[in-house]
Formats: structure tokens, C-alpha cells, sequence
């Protein structure tokens, strides 16, 4: 048995690197893990299967409300009877009075049903939801959501209400990297916001993973997005967590238990990826080369934003996988150059699909070489040169043609020519 000893303690590093590339154990029925910054799945399972998605509606909701509403969040609203009568209402009562970005707070802190239908009324010019409804499918429209189709605001239960775990990312991804209020919004446990006359309303989020870090991965945490649930679509989770910048995007439809699938979602991205960052304002990527440049014929290329892509640690250890950064330059490169100066476009491809892309710039400046100075400064001198000449010759021609005027005119007179004095 002392033998096995020193045997096994080598097999434990093995056992548990084996471990953290296992699949995550989700029992979710669809479920799916993107990273935020350039969309890459980094698992899935059914992520493209039709489901109701409950109140995880609500994130394409808000982006419209943004998008038809984002220059009038300070308007107030006034909750009329319909919003009221919705199921599940409980913030909110007819006559009640907020603004609208109470109402965005409501929907995505609170799930406030007649929030959505309060805020859809407001906006659109006909104030019925169908309108609005309609606003939302034209929006997953642009956004390529082909798995997905909404018949209201809120996400209770209706036939044709639907989306999938992919689609859901998608539409997660674009909320929050386009809508900072959104990002904001869905990372608040606990506020109030004022309905008059109804006074102070708390709203408690019921994301309880929120603020949390993800278990095992220190320095985590749990930063939104939106809860979900109506009988016939069980418990549903939208969830983001972030890693030092780095941010992932779970889905988890139809779970016995979202809290832990989301957990375990998390926490397989974070310990089987890492980020690596390819080009920065001081790592370059790239050397490019450089017509007429002094000493060096080549600038190395970085790029204006971090360009990075999550990587399997394995892959990586094993020599950077199949990802590959490709220089585009904006123009043909020629000295002088300065640093930092705009030259290109660097990407990320992976498998020959283009992740992620930032514009390239140079990390040192590039002067224009000692020879080609010199040849320009005798340019330039040539050229003055040359052009002292050409106007030299039509000041010449012109005074040439201005005396054989003068000849013909006297002559005409019959006058002797004054420019010759052998006829005075």
C-alpha cells in the first residue's frame, strides 16, 4: 500500500484537470454558455429548441422600451385598468403615476407584469400592446432570432410565445453590450421607486445569485440578468457572471433547479476557458512591413481595444489551438508613421470564422527613411528649380509676343518700329 502512495499523488493533479473538462451537470431542459464579448458557445445542450421562456421575456421588453422610449424616461406614466388586470400584477394599481424608467426598474427587478403593459401603452402611438408586441418581434427580426417569437410583454404563458436557449443569448449579448441602463438595472438587488399616490414601492430582486461569486472561482460574481417562471415553463434563469472584465452569459429553460444548473454552467466556463488576449495599446499581434521607413522596414501592430478570445486551457497549454490574427491594413503602409496612429483592422479567427475584431494601430513610430529625406529635399529643390524655369520661359514667350503686337501695329501706322532703332 506505501507504494500506491507516491502513485496516486501524481494521479491527483490528472484526476482533477479530467474534472474540470467534464460537462457541466445541468438538468435543465435547454441550456446553453456564451461568452459576452464575441458570442462564442462554450457548451450548450437543446440550445435550439422551441420553449416558453416565461418573464426572461422581458429582456427583449426593456431593449424596446429603450429603443422607442430612451429620450423620455423622466416622462411620467400613468398605469391604466388593463395593466392592472394583468395576472400576477402586484407593485402597481391603476392611477398610479411613475415614470417610465421606475417602470423599466419594475420589469426587470421585480418582474412587474403591468409594467411592460404600462410602458407599451405609453409608447406606442396607437397605446395597445399589440402595437408594441410587434415592435419586439421586428426587433428579434434584426437580430437573426429565428427560434423566437413573442405575443406579449411579459411572458405569461400564451400559445406562439416563444424562444430558445441560443436565441435568449443572443438577445442577452446585444442587451448587454449595447444598453448600459439595462446592464445596470439587472444587477440591482434592492431599490425603491415612487408611484404616487401609492408612496415608496420596494423592489426586490429575485435573482438571489446575484452578488454572488461563482463557487470556486474567486474574485467572480454573479452581475444579472433575469428570472423567469410560469407553470408550463418552469423555473427559468438568463444569467451573467463576470471575471476579472471577463463576462459569460448563461440560459438554463425548464429547470428542477436553475439556481444550481446555473452554478454549475458557470462554473465549467470559468474553470475549462480562460481569456487570452491576442493584441492590446502595448502587445502586438503583428509585424507589419513599411515602405521608406528609417532602420526598421516593419511596425509591430497591437490593437486600439483588447482583442482577446476565451480559450480552452487544455488547447492552449497545448500550443493556442486553432485561433489565427489576421492584419487588414486600411491602406498601403508607407513611413512616416506615427504611434499609435490608426492602420487597419486586427481579428480573431477561429476555424476560419471571424470572432472578434478591434482596429490596429502601431506601437512605434515609424520615420521616414534618412535617404528618402534627402531625396525629397532635392526633389523639392528640383522642383522649385523647374518651376522658376517654366515661369521664366512663359514670361519670356509672353514678352516675345507682346513686341511682334507692337511691330505689326506701327507698321500698320507706318511708323518706324520703336524696338528698332536703326529706323528713327
Amino acid at each position: 500500500m506505501s507504494r500506491l502512495v507516491p502513485v496516486l499523488l501524481l494521479l491527483i493533479p490528472i484526476l482533477l484537470s479530467a474534472g474540470e473538462n467534464l460537462a457541466p451537470l445541468v438538468s435543465a431542459k435547454a441550456a446553453i454558455l456564451m461568452d459576452r464579448q464575441t458570442g462564442l458557445v462554450l457548451w450548450e445542450k437543446n440550445a435550439d429548441w422551441r420553449l416558453p421562456m416565461a418573464s426572461t421575456t422581458k429582456i427583449m421588453t426593456a431593449m424596446v422600451i429603450l429603443d422607442h422610449g430612451g429620450d423620455r424616461l423622466d416622462e411620467t406614466v400613468t398605469v391604466s385598468q388593463r395593466a392592472d388586470d394583468v395576472e400576477g400584477s402586484s407593485l402597481f394599481g391603476a392611477g398610479d403615476t411613475l415614470t417610465l424608467r421606475d417602470l423599466l426598474k419594475g420589469a426587470l427587478i421585480r418582474s412587474s407584469n403591468e409594467a411592460t403593459i404600462a410602458a407599451a401603452e405609453y409608447l406606442t402611438p396607437t397605446h395597445t400592446v399589440a402595437e408594441f408586441v410587434g415592435w419586439m418581434n421586428d426587433k428579434a427580426g434584426e437580430l437573426g432570432l429565428t427560434r423566437t417569437r413573442f405575443v406579449n410583454t411579459h411572458g405569461l404563458y400564451e400559445e406562439g410565445h416563444y424562444s430558445s436557449a441560443r436565441d435568449l443569448a443572443v438577445m442577452t449579448r446585444h442587451a448587454l453590450s449595447r444598453y448600459p441602463l439595462i446592464r445596470e438595472i439587472s444587477k440591482v438587488r434592492f431599490t425603491q421607486v415612487e408611484a404616487l399616490p401609492r408612496g415608496m414601492v420596494n423592489l426586490e430582486n429575485r435573482n438571489k445569485l446575484l452578488g454572488q461569486a461563482v463557487p470556486n472561482i474567486p474574485g467572480s460574481i454573479f452581475d444579472g440578468v433575469k428570472t423567469g417562471y410560469v407553470r408550463l415553463s418552469g423555473p427559468c434563469l438568463v444569467s451573467s457572471a463576470t471575471l476579472n472584465g471577463w463576462q459569460l452569459i448563461g440560459v438554463v429553460l425548464n429547470s428542477p433547479d436553475m439556481w444550481l444548473d446555473t452554478k454549475a454552467l458557470l462554473h465549467y466556463g470559468f474553470t475549462r476557458y480562460e481569456w487570452h488576449t491576442y493584441a492590446g495599446d502595448d502587445t502586438a499581434a503583428y509585424e507589419a512591413p513599411v515602405a521608406f521607413g528609417a532602420a526598421r522596414r516593419a511596425v509591430p501592430v497591437g490593437a486600439k481595444t483588447p482583442l482577446g478570445v476565451p480559450v480552452m486551457k487544455l488547447q492552449f497549454r497545448g500550443g493556442g489551438g486553432d485561433d489565427e490574427v489576421r492584419f487588414t491594413p486600411a491602406r498601403a503602409l508607407r513611413a512616416p508613421i506615427a504611434r499609435g496612429e490608426e492602420i487597419g483592422t486586427l481579428s480573431v479567427y477561429r476555424d476560419g470564422r471571424a470572432l472578434i475584431a478591434a482596429p490596429a494601430v502601431a506601437l512605434r513610430a515609424v520615420p521616414v527613411a534618412g535617404w528618402l529625406r534627402a531625396l525629397r529635399v532635392i526633389g523639392y529643390a528640383l522642383g522649385a528649380l523647374l518651376l522658376l524655369v517654366i515661369v521664366g520661359k512663359l514670361y519670356g514667350t509672353r514678352a516675345k509676343t507682346a513686341r511682334r503686337r507692337r511691330r505689326k501695329l506701327a507698321a500698320q501706322r507706318g511708323e518706324a518700329d520703336p524696338g528698332r532703332p536703326g529706323d528713327r
